[in-house]
């Protein structure tokens, strides 16, 4: 493969269908066990390896899905921008946006294209965001091939983690291959052009659609027959006319309301859209790796603090001000996993705590069962809290309200960035 720019049109270019499924066809016949939709899979979480490299400095996290060149160019800059407190990682969802470009096969290499369009705010939450839309190749020889999905409790020799939630080729949370050969690297990441306004322009939509639908209620409204009010032609505008543009006006004051408290308190692309607009919105977003013991071994959860209710607002620094957090994730059966933690009241700061200072509890539930658990003389905690919002939460021993259970220990960090 030459080391020619890319040459696509734009992010809108979609990926002819035959010339895909030939080169998936040529792909599998050498490679029975390569399936399409597994490979972007591995590529979303090639992206999300990436990211987390930088949002806890670690560079080793993503090595394993690089090509050397690349791994080495990629570490240097992670090493760079913590070591000068400008370290930056993409938001959440933004591996999900991964689509195909196009996909190749020749005698020597498979290569396959995927587009990424991701926002990437300072781990610090202080700076501005950077929009970045991207083409990243990916490449393997030829001659490999897809590694089956490991087998139901076989873990990962690097970091410990289920492999048969991995994709073919690499674990999903430190990219160590599963078996050599197998994995694919990512031996190249292209700037493409891209309209930095399209969340924007989707706001606008939402609310100019809003603003349609409330125009044709009034038009029926004011159409409806009204002879028994209705006032001759020429004498005056009549009280009936008064009440429906009175009535039409309250309803798109009510739409404006809803998408403007929507806009606020909402987690999505519509909330980044506005904030770009009306920075004052933005508001501290707690999130990072959970790792469970005990009652269940669970590593590289994804654990982000449930926010107060109708939080606008706030900085980093005030985050380090806090005296109770919940923390939110999602285990792999489905169930919802909250972990609590609380200080006195006026306590809040940077500092280290532990109990009996520090109160913990936590709980799972699913549609039919819950369980929880909570600190006792027996259970150990200790939590850091930094300056700037971030924070590290270890704990052992704690609990669970089903008698003779096993108890539960576990490790939280985060970080603090401006959402």
């Amino acid at each position: 493969m030459t080391d020619r720019p890319f040459q696509f049109g734009g992010i809108d270019q979609s990926p002819d269908p035959a010339t895909v499924q030939q080169a998936v066809t040529t792909i599998a016949a050498r490679d029975p066990l390569f399936n399409l939709d597994t490979f972007l899979a591995e590529a979303q979480q090639a992206f999300w390896l990436v990211g987390q490299a930088h949002a806890r400095c670690k560079p080793e996290l993503c090595a394993g899905v690089l090509a050397l060149a690349l791994a080495e160019r990629e570490r240097a800059t992670i090493e760079k921008d913590c070591r000068d407190g400008e370290g930056s990682s993409p938001e959440d969802g933004d591996a999900e946006t991964g689509r195909l470009v196009s996909i190749a096969s020749d005698a020597s290499h498979d290569t396959i294209v995927v587009h990424f369009n991701s926002t990437w705010r300072p781990v610090g939450g202080r700076g501005k965001a950077d929009r970045r839309v991207q083409n990243w190749c990916f490449q393997r020889p030829a001659s490999a091939q897809t590694t089956e999905a490991a087998a139901a409790g076989e873990h990962c020799r690097n970091c410990g983690a289920l492999l048969s939630e991995s994709a073919g080729g690499t674990c999903r949370y430190c990219g160590t291959p599963i078996a050599a050969g197998a994995g694919w690297r990512i031996i190249r990441v292209d700037e493409v052009p891209a309209q930095d306004a399209a969340s924007a322009v989707a706001t606008m939509q939402s609310i100019v659609s809003a603003m349609a639908a409330a125009g044709r209620l009034q038009q029926a409204t004011t159409t409806a027959p009204t002879t028994a009010a209705s006032t001759p032609s020429g004498t005056g505008w009549g009280f009936a006319r008064v009440m429906r543009i009175i009535r039409a006006l309250f309803i798109v004051a009510v739409i404006l309301a809803g998408l403007g408290l929507y806009t606020v308190y909402s987690t999505g692309s519509v909330h980044h859209a506005a904030a770009k607009v009306f920075p004052a919105i933005r508001h501290p977003r707690l999130r990072g790796p959970l790792d469970l013991s005990g009652t269940f071994t669970l590593q590289h959860l994804v654990a982000t603090q449930v926010p107060p209710t109708l939080q606008s607002g706030g900085t980093c620094d005030q985050a380090a001000q806090r005296t109770a957090w919940d923390f939110k994730t999602k285990l792999p059966d489905g169930s919802t996993f909250h972990i609590q933690m609380a200080l006195p009241p006026g306590t809040g700061a940077p500092g280290v705590y532990k109990r009996p200072q520090l109160s913990l509890e936590a709980n799972a539930a699913n549609k039919s069962r819950s369980e929880s658990w909570s600190d006792t003389s027996g259970s150990t905690a200790v939590l850091t809290v930094q300056a700037g919002g971030g924070g590290d939460l270890q704990f052992a021993n704690l609990p669970v309200s089903e008698t003779g259970a096993p108890a539960l220990s576990g490790h939280l960090t985060w970080t603090c960035a401006l959402f």
